[in-house]
């Protein structure tokens, strides 16, 4: 099941560190980069008007402009780093630029490995860089990436992170991934990594979000795992079935969604094959529709009913959800 393409070839997402015994001519650097920030935050409007300007021009006037802001994203000064960040992220959300990450992948790798590692700002805009690169590249970066990845899995389990930036690192890790390596064994780094986060999340939390997309993170990255994958998917299956009973709805809506996702993987991978605990599932996915409890918001109920009514029509007959 180990992945042999480039997913992407078939068709054209701070504060720095106070030292207290700098030098003089450190601190006279300090207050002219500080100077210079102001400004880079003044005119970062009037510059990414610009750089729309350049997306609905011609390529080579983009492409131009994106070489200039690949210099600034090393800029010693943090808002001159991340005025530059965003400039590069809007350009290449914004246009399909093979040749031009192709001929600046591991540049454009290192400025997005090196914004990992400081600010929290940072990390958003490092995060999305490398996930960006390995959409517009392929897995010819994975060489370039790799460093990055591993700063990601570092992140998505580290509980002394805030939870929406482990949660933003994890859908980059997957998307990163996914696109940008043909490898067995960063696919399983990682899952290890995703699954630790989201299989962290008690059945008593009210925060979901973390839990929501490193679970359907893991989920993505299945299709490409190595041989062993689907042995532990179908090991993991009772987990997510017991998030169903969760406090939170978002909670108990991610991992139905994800267990109808699972149902058709493993049914993909070993036909007629039945989970053990399948009638139990349907149990407890009747008694979730059926809720009637005064506790619970009527918007929540509605949500859950609308959604876990698509997930319990697939896995009882297989019949993909309808929009109708």
């Amino acid at each position: 099941m180990g992945k042999g393409r480039n997913k992407n070839k078939d068709g054209d997402g701070g504060f720095a560190p106070n030292h207290a015994n700098k030098r003089k001519d450190k601190n006279e650097d300090y207050d002219s980069d500080s100077g210079e920030s102001m400004s880079t935050h003044i005119t970062f409007d009037e510059d990414l008007q610009s750089v729309r300007g350049d997306i609905d021009g011609d390529e080579d006037t983009l492409i131009d402009s994106l070489s200039e802001h690949i210099d600034n994203a090393s800029h010693k000064n943090v808002g001159i780093r991340t005025a530059a960040l965003k400039h590069l992220l809007f350009g290449l959300t914004s246009r399909y630029l093979s040749e031009f990450v192709g001929k600046w992948q591991a540049t454009l790798a290192e400025v997005g490995n090196k914004a990992i590692r400081k600010s929290d700002e940072e990390i958003l805009l490092g995060a999305s860089l490398t996930a960006l690169i390995a959409l517009q590249a392929g897995d010819e970066v994975a060489e370039d990436i790799s460093d990055s990845l591993a700063q990601l899995r570092f992140i998505v389990t580290d509980p002394a992170k805030n939870d929406a930036i482990r949660a933003h690192c994890a859908l980059c890790l997957a998307l990163a991934t996914y696109f940008g390596t043909d490898s067995d064994e960063l696919t399983a780094l990682a899952l290890k990594a995703l699954r630790q986060t989201w299989t962290a999340t008690k059945s008593t939390a009210v925060s979901w979000r973390l839990f929501d997309i490193s679970l359907a993170s893991w989920a993505l990255l299945l299709q490409d795992g190595p041989t062993d994958a689907l042995a532990s998917a179908i090991q993991d299956q009772p987990k997510i079935v017991g998030y169903l009973e969760a406090n939170c709805t978002e909670i108990r809506i991610a991992a139905g969604e994800v267990l109808a996702f699972l149902y058709e993987y493993v049914d993909d991978a070993k036909p007629g094959f039945r989970f053990p605990n399948h009638n139990h599932v349907q149990e407890i996915l009747e008694t979730l529709l059926a809720d009637s409890s005064k506790s619970k918001a009527k918007r929540d109920k509605r949500i859950q009913k609308f959604s876990l009514r698509q997930v319990q029509v697939f896995i009882d007959g297989g019949e993909f959800p309808s929009l109708k």
